[in-house]
């Protein structure tokens, strides 16, 4: 059975997703903190129980824009690509590195030859852990990881007193439909 949900459906709402949490970043800062002024809402914590890796939102935003790019990279055979410095703490350079991200990932998606989608390839993700996985396992992985993501940054924003948005497929116009009453 062929349901019709391909790559292009869960990338518009993760465009979608991107964008209201850019434009909630840019909104305001959170709170004054030092004599250096208001912190931003980048700079809240992934709570007491964070990896040590990923301490802040920012930081778990960049999360989400890297591992796309270098998944991308990997699929390319490139080198991986580096963000560039400060992005976890700077709104548009977070999200300029997360346009460029989405970019190579529709890039490979319309440039791949539809024989080569089931294919398996190995990769190695982290040092001494490798995986078997065809490019569509892996592209679907890119998204869903995204997808993820943003429900966490959404619970820890709330969770520090800062609601943020709640993109929901459902109510999303990703797909088609939408929301009927206000």
């Amino acid at each position: 059975m062929d349901s019709g949900i391909g790559f292009e459906a869960l990338i518009e709402f993760t465009n979608l997703e991107r964008a209201e949490w850019l434009d909630w970043f840019r909104a305001a800062p959170i709170a004054a903190t030092s004599a250096q002024g208001a912190a931003s809402r980048l700079a809240i914590s992934t709570g007491p129980h964070n990896n040590g890796r990923i301490r802040t939102v920012g930081e778990l935003a960049l999360h989400i824009f890297v591992a796309e790019k270098h998944h991308v990279d990997r699929l390319a055979r490139r080198p991986l690509t580096d963000p560039p410095p400060g992005a976890a703490t700077d709104v548009e350079t977070l999200f300029d590195f997360g346009l460029h991200s989405r970019r190579a990932l529709n890039a490979y998606i319309s440039s791949e030859p539809a024989i080569d989608w089931d294919a398996a390839l190995e990769f190695e993700i982290f040092p001494g852990r490798r995986v078997s996985v065809t490019p569509r396992k892996f592209v679907a992985h890119i998204l869903l990881h995204e997808i993820r993501h943003w429900a966490q940054i959404g619970t820890m924003v709330r969770i520090a007193g800062t609601p943020g948005p709640c993109p929901d497929l459902l109510f999303s116009p990703a797909m088609g439909g939408g929301p009927i009453d206000a």
